[in-house]
């Protein structure tokens, strides 16, 4: 049977071993065939053709600029987070500090579950 090997026809042959593909494309193996899904700007079975023009580069390269966008916005928020934990930090070793100098403090949280006298 067309697109298997083996003594039973039991495995498939993958259509994909031999990189087909051009120019990024991705590859799908298929039964007796493969598909190739082009990058923007190529078009053809192998994605050989080249169909690259004014719009499609802009895309590309707004897809690139956004990309590096969200990346930058996000090491900037990695950034902001470590400098409140830092300050947080400073905060916490200052109290513990302070709460030092003048001996033992006791701190009631919530209501008091003693009955009032």
């Amino acid at each position: 049977q067309p697109g298997y090997t083996g003594l039973r026809c039991e495995k498939d042959i993958n259509e994909c071993a031999s990189q087909p593909c051009q120019n990024f494309a991705t590859c799908h193996n298929g039964v007796n065939s493969y598909k190739c899904h082009c990058f923007h700007g190529y078009k053809g079975v192998n994605c050989e053709k080249e169909t690259l023009n004014e719009t499609t580069i802009n895309r590309i390269l707004d897809h690139i600029a956004k990309a590096e966008l969200a990346k930058r916005l996000s090491d900037l928020n990695m950034i902001r987070l470590m400098k409140r934990l830092d300050d947080t930090e400073t905060r916490s070793d200052n109290l513990m500090k302070q709460s030092n100098d003048i001996g033992p403090t006791f701190i009631r949280w919530g209501r008091s579950s003693c009955p009032n006298t």
